[in-house]
């Protein structure tokens, strides 16, 4: 087992990054360690995204990456983390509501079902506001 540094080392990301190594190491060779880094924007944790050029190619080192399954489009893998983001929240409001749900009705002495009933029931009958 290798040395534990810090989270990041034991994090899976952590070992894709290792598992791509060899491929980057392999393209910087054919091009005798010769490239060029652009940056346009910051990421999440504020550092720069960089763009890495390689002289054999018109495509950038990160596309390559992608084209081949070793990475993940930036914008994509942050559209991604929000989506889980989202859903989590929803469920976690859900698994909320239905425990706030299932204390009520036992103090009620309603099922769970009874009362939601009654609470669709007076929602769908309430007068519109204005």
């Amino acid at each position: 087992m290798g040395r534990v540094i810090d989270g990041d080392t034991i994090d899976p990301s952590y070992q894709r990054g290792m598992d791509v190594k060899p491929y980057v190491e392999r393209r910087l060779v054919d091009n005798d360690g010769r490239f060029q880094v652009t940056t346009s924007k910051r990421g999440k944790w504020r550092r720069w995204l960089a763009d890495l050029h390689l002289p054999d190619t018109d495509r950038t080192l990160n596309e390559e990456l992608i084209d081949h399954g070793l990475a993940t489009d930036y914008d994509s893998w942050l559209e991604q983390r929000r989506r889980r983001n989202v859903v989590r929240t929803a469920f976690d409001i859900g698994r909320d509501v239905r425990e706030q749900l299932t204390s009520r009705a036992t103090t009620d002495g309603k099922t769970p079902a009874q009362l939601l009933r009654h609470i669709v029931e007076r929602i769908l009958n309430m007068e519109p506001r204005t």
